[in-house]
């Protein structure tokens, strides 16, 4: 990939400055994203060693796994085997990862962390808070402690620091677009570590589309038999391009131990096609390829048994089923669909596309699960429970969120990561568009339009990898990061404050940690002076 000259001198600056500041202020290291709600500098520093011991109250199983995530975190850099002990001995130099129940302002994922000489406190209400304490502990200490092998002449002090933190929005996500190009499981592990680092919380995996199927579904083994097989994005074909129910259960499992949900995404009943390859009685009478025939009631017993074994896979509360950019000429020349709307008495094709949601909204709430789906889903009627991804614009948002529906913010003009991020002669192939870095970090979620009832219903913010011209996971981390660095922070912080200045000048430490992490980030241009 062609890199401008710029920003490899300036990522070369940006390293030596950092150099400096680190040996002129050994003490502080406050360069966090995303940026913590209050930070006070104390005085000193606490340096792990050998005896440093991790201790965990309540010594309950889910602790005790998150007190094991940060030993395991720590021991390769540093080659310390930290014990993981309860309860707290105090005469001992620890690190302590405390419940407090009575920390209920905290909310379920804010955290308190102090540093003395003595040691390290971090105290939340719930089990998440802790873990993201522990990812800003690690953004405390030196960079080289992300680093998988042992490194050597590097104290492990973490400054002495009181920090006070929690989450603006309860949804930050990311969406990765493995049906167009598929995706391995160990690169999803990967990213869900970067995305951990970050604070992100979902990890929304569009898993089929016309150019794919992605996932097992028992029942119908000629989903992937026939929908895995098919030429993707870039024409190529393969064996085994899908995951098997074992390799979703191992990626559910590693995301919960990291706090982040899956969320699926079943496309229906547009970019279909895949879906229709394998079993065409779903096609229209047309025929038209990638909108499913919503008249034939085999439709809808397909997709509802493959949601079946969908919300027994993912125990997320949320199961996207997508909605958007159906195709709905096909509908008006099929007898069966136009028979549907005849007999449920529909007005146009718009409407039968909000019935078919309804049906599939009714089968996932009976099984405990809400669907999600694109805003194209406000057309012919909102589902009742129904969650709004809002992507053409925030229009759709503001809609749902008026109506009293829950809404993450996701408009192609912030949040598509798929588009250009400079120039296109000195980038890679996109699918169009220009989204820079300072663009997503100055996106405000909340429309100034809404009232500040009204505004409780945006869950969050996400930004969206579509895969068509992304054919590896190399490729996908270059198209992610630092956009999602910049997107952590505006689902993470508090708009007040807000300065890209200062967001740019934390940057070039967490790009260091990211390179150790062996992670292909885009780098960044070189910033303009307002």
């Amino acid at each position: 990939m062609k890199v401008c000259f710029e920003s490899v001198i300036l990522v070369m600056l940006l390293s030596l400055v950092l150099s400096a500041e680190e040996a002129q202020k050994p003490g502080f290291r406050g360069k966090i994203i995303p940026k913590p709600q209050e930070i006070q500098q104390g005085d000193g520093m606490f340096t792990l060693t050998e005896k440093t011991v991790i201790f965990v109250r309540p010594s309950t199983s889910e602790m005790k796994a998150i007190g094991q995530y940060l030993a395991d975190f720590l021991a390769p850099a540093t080659g310390l085997k930290l014990k993981v002990k309860s309860p707290w001995l105090s005469k001992l130099s620890g690190i302590v990862l405390e419940i407090d129940p009575s920390r209920k302002a905290l909310g379920d994922e804010g955290y308190v962390l102090t540093c003395t000489q003595k040691g390290v406190t971090i105290t939340a209400a719930k089990p998440a808070g802790i873990f993201y304490g522990i990812q800003t502990l690690r953004q405390l200490l030196p960079v080289q402690v992300e680093s998988r092998q042992q490194v050597e002449g590097v104290e492990w002090t973490v400054p002495c620091v009181s920090i006070k933190d929690q989450p603006r929005f309860r949804w930050r996500g990311m969406l990765l677009d493995p049906a167009r190009h598929f995706l391995s499981k160990e690169f999803l592990f990967k990213y869900i570590d970067i995305m951990a680092m970050h604070k992100l919380n979902r990890l929304h995996l569009h898993l089929t589309d016309s150019q794919g199927w992605r996932v097992e579904i028992k029942r119908y083994p000629g989903l992937v038999e026939v929908g895995a097989r098919l030429p993707n994005f870039s024409g190529k074909t393969g064996e085994g391009w899908f995951y098997t129910q074992d390799d979703i259960r191992q990626i559910v499992t590693y995301a919960a131990g990291r706090y982040v949900a899956i969320i699926p995404e079943i496309e229906m009943p547009g970019h279909s096609g895949a879906a229709q390859d394998a079993f065409p009685e779903m096609l229209c009478t047309s025929p038209l390829r990638n909108s499913l025939c919503i008249g034939n009631d085999r439709t809808i017993e397909i997709m509802e048994g493959v949601l079946a074994e969908v919300v027994g896979l993912f125990p997320s509360p949320y199961v996207h089923i997508g909605g958007d950019e159906c195709n709905k000429a096909g509908w008006k020349n099929c007898t069966r669909c136009q028979t549907r709307i005849r007999v449920e008495k529909l007005k146009n094709e718009e409407e039968l596309q909000s019935y078919f949601v309804r049906r599939m909204e009714k089968f996932l709430n009976v099984n405990g699960k809400m669907l999600v789906g694109w805003d194209e889903i406000l057309e012919g009627g909102l589902a009742p429970n129904a969650v709004v991804q809002s992507w053409r614009g925030v229009k759709g948002g503001i809609e749902a969120a008026r109506a009293g529906h829950d809404v993450i913010m996701s408009p192609t003009s912030h949040c598509y990561f798929d588009y250009y991020q400079g120039p296109k002669e000195s980038e890679p192939r996109a699918i169009g568009g220009n989204l820079t870095l300072e663009k997503v970090y100055d996106y405000e979620p909340v429309p100034e339009e809404l009232t500040p009832e009204q505004s409780k219903y945006i869950m969050g913010v996400q930004g969206n990898l579509w895969g068509e011209y992304v054919a590896t996971g190399s490729h996908a981390e270059y198209m992610s990061f630092p956009r999602g660095s910049a997107l952590a922070e505006v689902g993470w912080s508090v708009r007040e404050g807000k300065s890209w200045a200062d967001f740019y000048d934390r940057l070039g430490t967490l790009l260091r940690r990211l390179d150790l992490m062996g992670v292909n980030y885009r780098k960044p241009d070189v910033m303009r002076v307002k």
